[in-house]
């Protein structure tokens, strides 16, 4: 029997499927960090008010079950609340504004 010497060696060999799981783990790692949500600060107490009017302005109260309901108003809500509050003010109607001149 004759054995050939063997160099030192520097663990186990490479293989083509080590190098695809380590690059599959890294691009894991980078799809899962882009997906984080980045935290944002609460609307403050005046921003939601004000939301909160304006909505009630644009979408006025109606007795439930005299017409149908939509999402409309919390919809108007939720987007003056992602803009911070940042939305234009809605026209008074016509209503507040003959009580207004009373």
């Amino acid at each position: 029997m004759h054995l050939e010497a063997v160099g030192p060696t520097n663990g186990p060999p490479k293989t083509a499927a080590g190098s695809g799981i380590a690059t599959l783990a890294i691009a894991t790692l980078a799809v899962i960090a882009a997906n984080i949500p980045i935290a944002r600060a609460a609307p403050t107490a005046e921003v939601a008010k004000r939301c909160l009017h304006y909505a009630y302005a644009v979408y006025p109260f109606k007795r439930p079950g005299s017409v149908p309901m939509s999402g409309d108003r919390q919809a108007y809500f939720n987007d003056c609340l992602a803009k911070n509050g940042d939305v234009p003010a809605p026209p008074a109607n016509k209503a507040s504004a003959a009580s207004a001149k009373n």
